[in-house]
């Protein structure tokens, strides 16, 4: 038997030592290589990658809902399209009054107030059984909103699970200090509404309010913290926050008071309320933030029942010249406008006259027409009087649900399969 010779079985010998050291080196860089992207990446929770799982499931479902949303425009009839411009309020806890809306005047919206919302259990069945009839009636699912601002604000006082919060001017004054950490806590004060919301059935926050406080006097904003403040860069980077980590979770935010309530003195849901600053503070304070939502994407923007002599004679929620001149043309704000409650001293002991065609003509797309049982037909009958008089043009109504509808699509589909056990 012939034996290999010492020389060559050195080299086989070494050639298998140098083959194990790179293996080796290979195993232990592969290995330093997942323990770096595990400290940089670290593996997600379980409750983490389901938030993720149901937020991918919302994306799905919101993008196949908007591909319908030419179908169903033309589906709807002038009446269903006239009320899908209008948010209603109730009384207590009887369903009657809105189910009556529903099926006569074709709602698009409801809104609850404190005095809506006495129990989880009673709030989920009266949001279900309205959910039920829209879709029974009109085949659309409705806004169904509340202002939960925090702070003074807030609307689920009654409930037992109520979300983390505080109020803009607390948030405001901790960014000052603590910008860093107010980001997170505003994120967690947005994302435990959301939660909050989903649990409910609501999905429409009229918050934030994005206001200057230019005035230490005012009455509806300083005396109950609703302002982050007074420097318009703050208010703009605080309200996008909420905005972006309320909206991330599908709930809609709606920017208020545009173009601005925080010079004012006296409270529009009392009286008539004017703001005399000139044109430069508006546009470098109050607009400002405004600007930066509408840039990053805010869905919805709720107009201030003030009136601005320097753009108008009458409040913004009744001007073309602020609400489609500025707004619109101007900012190229895309999403759904609103008014505040048309029940508001501002409009009613003053501007009642035609209030709700006029603010139609001016480009709201939605009327919030409040609690009083008797506003809701007024509202209804001066927009079907406004579309036969060919003030509203079925070219206007149809851009205007067209908005609403697509909001809709991204935000008001059944989420009960999606969001559980949060």
């Amino acid at each position: 038997m012939k034996h290999a010779p010492p020389q060559r079985t050195f080299k086989v010998l070494l050639t298998i030592i140098i083959l194990l050291f790179v293996i080796e080196v290979g195993v232990v860089v592969a290995f330093r290589v997942r323990q770096y992207e595990k400290a940089k990446h670290p593996a997600m929770s379980a409750q983490e990658l389901k938030a993720k799982l149901q937020l991918a499931a919302c994306d799905k479902r919101a993008l196949e809902n908007l591909r319908q949303v030419p179908e169903e425009l033309a589906s709807l009839s002038v009446a269903q399209k006239i009320g899908q411009m209008l948010m209603a309020g109730f009384d207590g806890t009887n369903p009657d009054f809105i189910l009556n809306a529903i099926r006569q005047y074709h709602i698009g919206g409801v809104i609850f107030y404190s005095g809506n919302i006495i129990s989880t259990p009673e709030t989920q069945r009266l949001i279900q059984r309205f959910q039920r009839e829209s879709c029974r009636i009109n085949h659309v699912r409705l806004l169904i909103a509340t202002d939960e601002e925090g702070g003074h604000v807030e609307r689920f006082q009654q409930i037992g699970t109520k979300p983390y919060s505080f109020s803009n001017e607390e948030w405001g004054a901790y960014y000052l200090d603590n910008p860093d950490t107010a980001f997170a806590g505003i994120d967690k004060q947005a994302t435990e509404t959301a939660h909050t919301f989903h649990q409910l059935g609501f999905n429409m926050n009229l918050a934030p309010v994005m206001d200057v406080l230019t005035n230490s006097a005012n009455t509806v904003l300083a005396k109950k913290g609703r302002s982050y403040g007074a420097n318009p860069q703050m208010v703009g980077k605080l309200g996008v926050r909420y905005i972006d980590a309320l909206q991330s979770q599908y709930v809609i935010a709606t920017a208020k008071h545009f173009p601005g309530h925080g010079s004012t003195i006296v409270d529009s849901h009392m009286d008539e309320s004017v703001d005399n600053s000139p044109l430069s503070l508006i546009e470098t304070s109050h607009l400002e933030p405004f600007r930066e939502a509408i840039s990053q994407g805010v869905e919805a923007i709720m107009i201030a029942h003030v009136t601005y002599p320097v753009y108008d004679d009458v409040p913004a929620t009744l001007s073309s010249k602020i609400i489609t001149g500025v707004l619109r043309n101007e900012l190229g704000f895309q999403g759904v406008i609103i008014s505040d409650s048309m029940g508001m001293g501002a409009i009613m002991k003053h501007n009642s006259v035609s209030c709700f065609r006029k603010a139609a003509a001016a480009g709201i797309d939605m009327l919030l027409v409040g609690r009083d049982p008797a506003m809701l037909p007024q509202a209804a009958k001066e927009l079907k009087s406004s579309y036969a008089d060919e003030e509203l043009p079925d070219s206007q109504l149809d851009e205007t649900v067209t908005r609403i509808l697509r909001l809709k699509a991204k935000y008001c589909f059944p989420m009960d399969d999606i969001f559980t056990d949060q």
